[in-house]
């Protein structure tokens, strides 16, 4: 479309008079946004609006095949134009890119407390939620310390595509020992500290 439209352009003469000029570049604008407005009828309904979404931010967006100058604040211009719709507006994907042109993504988990109770030969489980939008999580272990307590947390993948808008939680699984000896078994907290940006520092 964007092509058309410069190709029309350069077909009005240079030469004639400005109100010339503009009259035949209105008639030429008009059957540009016609167009564009047949082209659309493809793109009809919710799944049509996705579709449209799609292949726009596949199209001029920012990837490792389409890595120019510019990429982000043409994801940025995309979210904009379709945050317009009122109706079938794709909210997931809006989130989705806005994620992606912050860049977050986790870059450590840090504990709490290490708990107790925790045998030598087990490896608790470490859960760390999910952003609001996408698929994608960081995931990480645990590192047992002396008397059965967690000494640290180590990430182990850090997807960066989405934004967190708050802090995500941090999941360590229950000592298998529950009581013994008369000591009371804890189980081990975990934190993750954003930046301004949504980028877990610590």
């Amino acid at each position: 479309s964007r092509q058309l439209w410069e190709k029309a352009s350069k077909d009005i003469p240079s030469n004639i008079p400005y109100s010339e000029n503009i009259k035949i570049r209105k008639k030429k604008f008009a059957d540009f946004a016609g167009a564009v407005e047949f082209g659309l009828l493809d793109y009809q309904g919710p799944q049509g609006t996705k579709a449209l979404f799609n292949l726009l931010r596949s199209r001029y967006g920012f990837s490792s095949a389409n890595n120019s100058e510019g990429g982000f604040e043409r994801l940025k211009q995309l979210a904009i134009l379709f945050s317009f719709l009122t109706r079938y507006q794709p909210i997931y994907q809006i989130n989705s890119l806005l994620g992606q042109i912050n860049n977050a993504g986790l870059t450590s988990v840090t504990i709490i407390s290490g708990g107790s109770g925790y045998k030598e030969d087990e490896t608790p489980l470490v859960r760390v939620s999910s952003p609001p939008y996408g698929k994608n999580k960081a995931e990480a272990i645990a590192v047992l310390g002396d008397s059965g307590y967690l000494s640290s947390l180590e990430l182990v993948s850090s997807p960066c595509t989405y934004k967190y808008d708050e802090p995500p939680k941090v999941l360590i699984s229950e000592p298998s020992i529950k009581n013994e000896n008369g000591k009371i078994s804890k189980q081990a907290t975990g934190e993750a500290i954003l930046d301004t940006k949504g980028i877990l520092v610590g």
